[in-house]
């Protein structure tokens, strides 16, 4: 039998090459290594591939990029913080929102744990800024990032750039469907269509989706509402789906003024529908302050699903019914998933891409009518119920 021989990647000979050149003093701090295209040309290796070279020479503290000008060899003297740093960075348009700041707790913790120290970069929402955070990443020393994407494919050329070049990074909550990346999401579809069915368990038979921006999130959660209507019997009624503003208009994460527009239109209808399933938990409380606002009762005349279960959500005066996403989980296997990639990638070991798919649930509270859901809750066994 013949014995199996691992094969370095193309892209060592390069480095290997620019390693000896600067050491042995052919390349001086400050020159230039050379376009990508020509090195890739005399090595006869790709130009992700030469990216590959360059980045760890990077990560090494031994060359600097310069957008728009090239790779230089760095000086000496900063050496030494990054080639004995180990940072990862986390991309994320705003760290103190109810939904990414428990996602934070779970990537600093994973973090420290393993002995990384992490760099927080938050956009504000600002799509350019944001696409400036992700573009930089390779560029700050950090030796990967976890990168929560704003709506929308707005991010979709730095993902693939990031994606050809071999940079270790993570995607959380959203991804791109043609892009094969490594990412750690929640079942959008199944916490949906759970949802869904336990109204219509409840008696409901008019189902209304209020739903958030389009993105793999949101699709899914779209996805798995009709696929529960039509599982009972029910029709989906274009009528009753309606989407928030566009991402044009506003990029910024759902806020409680968000459905609430949405919502009048849709109750203003002859034949209103008596349950309204929201794409978010901030659209939900939208869609609440519009049921009251027409002198409807939550949960007697219109009954309330939300998805993520914020902190707000088990407030007293509102007791929303939702979907839960386990959000600290979410960040700490994103980091644990980061920090193999890197550990992998130093010791030039080949890492299959991960996408894992954690499971959310549902906590029935008083928005869906707290006796019928309690009971519901404790029989099935498939919902954590509060009182």
């Amino acid at each position: 039998m013949r014995k199996k021989t691992s094969r370095a990647p193309k892209y060592i000979k390069l480095k290997e090459y620019l390693l000896a050149a600067i050491n042995e003093g052919r390349l001086q701090p400050g020159d230039c290594i050379g376009s990508e295209n020509n090195l890739g040309s005399d090595f006869g290796i790709s130009r992700p591939s030469v990216r590959n070279a360059i980045d760890e020479l990077i990560k090494e503290g031994l060359v600097n990029r310069v957008p728009g000008k090239g790779t230089f060899v760095a000086d000496p003297a900063s050496r030494s913080f990054v080639q004995s740093s180990k940072v990862i960075s986390f991309v994320v348009p705003d760290v103190q929102t109810p939904f990414i700041g428990p996602i934070y707790k779970g990537v600093q913790r994973v973090a420290e744990e393993n002995g990384y120290a992490l760099a927080v970069y938050s956009s504000d929402w600002q799509i350019e800024k944001e696409n400036r955070n992700i573009r930089l990443a390779m560029e700050r020393g950090e030796c990967g990032t976890i990168i929560f994407p704003n709506w929308g494919r707005h991010n979709y050329s730095e993902i693939l750039e990031l994606k050809k070049s071999g940079y270790p990074f993570v995607l959380i909550d959203r991804y791109f469907r043609d892009i094969p990346t490594d990412y750690v999401v929640v079942d959008n579809f199944m916490g949906a269509f759970e949802a869904v069915e336990y109204l219509i368990g409840l008696g409901h038979t008019s189902i209304a989706h209020v739903m958030g921006l389009p993105g793999t999130a949101n699709d899914a959660r779209l996805e798995g509402y009709k696929q529960a209507l039509l599982g009972k019997g029910l029709k989906v009624q274009e009528g009753n789906m309606l989407m928030i503003g566009s991402a044009e208009e506003d990029q910024t994460e759902p806020h409680q003024a968000c459905g609430y527009e949405e919502t009048l239109e849709l109750l203003q209808k002859k034949n209103r529908p008596t349950a309204i399933f929201a794409g978010s938990d901030f659209i939900a409380l939208g869609v609440i302050q519009a049921a009251k606002s027409m002198g409807l009762s939550v949960p007697d005349d219109i009954a309330v699903v939300g998805f993520d279960d914020l902190e707000f959500a088990s407030w007293p005066d509102i007791e929303l019914t939702t979907v839960a996403q386990p959000k600290e989980d979410i960040g700490a296997i994103a980091a644990e998933l980061l920090i193999e990639k890197i550990e992998a990638k130093r010791k030039m070991r080949e890492i299959q891409i991960q996408q894992i798919v954690l499971q959310p649930r549902l906590i029935a509270r008083r928005t869906c009518g707290g006796v019928i859901a309690e009971k519901r809750g404790a029989r099935s066994g498939q919902f954590a119920t509060t009182a």
